[in-house]
């Protein structure tokens, strides 16, 4: 909870830091527009203390959320984040913005993940894709071609990569072969 996210200016190697107070963030990316960087945060970040029983550790209170920055006013100030989904007892992981303000990350339940899909207009969540036999271990959102790339292991230990629609759709799966290095 020491962490802040910061910009930095390619052509210049300036740094901005993004974030008015300290947090523990997850990787962040950019909504399709690009007005807003979208990142998993830990809510429960400001209100850890010291009285815990000796055998709690800090992912007894993790609950992480769905947070965004607008990225114009943070390169002027600093901002405290927008809470776009808080978590419901589960870690949620690499969440992507799609368009009109709906979102899509990983969420774990149980030994597993799964594709979850969350509408902040409505307010309404749901499961996008899930696998009862492969690890979802992490995604990406291409806005160009609407389409999620979701990579998972199966029970063999071989790498798939899985392409769905927005919708949950499965378009296409392959094994993939990462290099040998």
């Amino acid at each position: 909870c020491k962490s802040h996210l910061w910009a930095r200016n390619a052509s210049t190697g300036q740094e901005t830091r993004l974030t008015a107070e300290p947090g523990e963030f997850g990787a962040a990316s950019f909504t399709p527009g690009g007005r807003e960087l979208v990142f998993a945060a830990r809510a429960s970040c400001n209100k850890l203390t010291t009285d815990k029983p000796a055998n709690a550790t800090t992912t007894d209170t993790a609950c992480w959320s769905i947070a965004t920055l607008d990225f114009a006013q943070t390169l002027s100030t600093p901002q405290l984040p927008s809470q776009r989904f808080q978590c419901q007892a589960a870690h949620l992981a690499h969440p992507h913005a799609l368009p009109n303000h709906e979102y899509v990350f990983l969420q774990a339940n149980d030994s597993r993940h799964q594709l979850m899909h969350y509408n902040d207009l409505t307010k309404a969540l749901k499961p996008l894709y899930a696998s009862d036999v492969d690890y979802l271990y992490h995604f990406d959102f291409d806005p160009q071609s609407a389409r999620l790339a979701v990579f998972s292991r199966t029970q063999e230990l071989k790498h798939q990569l899985t392409l769905l629609s927005v919708s949950g759709q499965v378009l296409s799966q392959h094994l993939i072969s990462p290099p040998s290095n």
